[in-house]
């Protein structure tokens, strides 16, 4: 059986916490970065494709999109707050795309238990402008900074499908999702330009970190589409959260000889969505 769907939604929880530390040496007098970076509002738009190879497997594909344009200023802080600056959010996108394989490992009337395997990427990439409120900071209108984070994962989790309320045409399934890896690798880049001279650009790897994913989603409506299709409208929701921890490198000039320096980072980054999907079975 195929199965493609498309859901769009609202982005309204979110936000991403990212620390670079213990620079050696200092990088133009910084050892110590700290960004909070308001991830809402925003919208989605997402595609799945699962095919059911027999009655127990399901291969599924697909990704999303996520897009904002935040109201919320993002607040920088250096050495433990000894300089401060706020940024506008310019944009803000945070896509990924996966591919999984999952096995109805119970099954009766009223309740199917999968187990699933398989991998996901992850891109979330924030761009800054007109920094404001400079606090012990040489600071420009002018002034730029990018932050771009890329997530690989082998996931495995589970899934539970339960008959849920029906009459007639209303209600149907409802899904609640679990998935997760310890084994998530992840690069991130933050880049800062002070003028067109000055610049910050840090570079990190990690693995080992960690991806955690929630979801739930209930049937709303059932309907014909033609006469070889079956259509359901269901509302869904999720929450994504990833921690990283490693180690970074900086490339740092006042506008003579770069200098290089060396940093441990960590980054937290989550968002909850609501949306609805429309799904057809062939």
């Amino acid at each position: 059986m195929f199965q493609p769907s498309i859901s769009v939604g609202y982005i309204y929880d979110g936000h991403t916490d990212v620390t670079f530390k213990n620079a050696t040496p200092s990088a133009l007098g910084v050892t110590r970065i700290e960004k909070t970076i308001q991830n809402d509002p925003g919208w989605y738009v997402g595609v799945d494709v699962p095919v059911k190879i027999n009655d127990r497997f399901e291969l599924a594909v697909g990704g999303r999109w996520d897009a904002s344009t935040s109201d919320k200023s993002s607040l920088e802080v250096y050495n433990n707050g000894v300089a401060r600056r706020e940024w506008e959010v310019d944009s803000r996108k945070w896509d990924n795309a996966y591919v999984s394989l999952s096995y109805a490992f119970y099954r009766n009337p009223s309740v199917s238990l999968s187990a699933m395997a398989g991998l996901r990427w992850d891109r979330h990439s924030v761009n800054f402008r007109k920094p404001v409120n400079p606090f012990s900071i040489l600071s420009n209108i002018a002034d730029t900074a990018d932050f771009s984070m890329k997530n690989f994962s082998p996931v495995i989790g589970i899934d539970a499908v339960f008959a849920g309320p029906r009459s007639g045409m209303w209600g149907g399934p409802i899904k609640l999702s679990l998935s997760g890896s310890p084994f998530v690798k992840t690069n991130v880049k933050h880049d800062e330009n002070f003028g067109v001279i000055a610049f910050v650009n840090l570079d990190a790897d990690s693995k080992n970190d960690k991806y955690i994913r929630f979801a739930a989603e209930a049937t709303l409506l059932n309907f014909k589409a033609g006469t070889t299709a079956n259509g359901a409208l269901s509302i869904n929701a999720d929450y994504t959260r990833f921690e990283t921890n490693g180690s970074a490198k900086s490339r740092q000039s006042l506008g003579g000889p770069v200098t290089v320096s060396r940093w441990d980072y960590s980054t937290r980054a989550s968002e909850a969505t609501i949306g609805l999907k429309v799904a057809l079975s062939f």
